[in-house]
């Protein structure tokens, strides 16, 4: 969810961050799926990644 609203929105760093967080969350419980905790953080870090480019692109062309 984060990933996609990054790519339209500037603003979908804080979903980013919140993957991150329960991913990493994840990873600390054995019955949990390691492998989707590792997307999560992945896909979170993609998310970040994609919506400090729209903010930085927004900056440049504001001033």
């Amino acid at each position: 969810m984060g990933l996609a609203v990054s790519l339209f929105v500037g603003w979908g760093f804080v979903i980013g961050i919140v993957a991150i967080v329960a991913g990493i969350m994840a990873l600390r419980h054995p019955r949990d799926s390691r492998r989707v905790a590792v997307w999560a953080i992945v896909l979170g870090g993609v998310s970040i990644l994609y919506s400090a480019g729209w903010l930085l692109y927004a900056w440049a062309v504001l001033t």
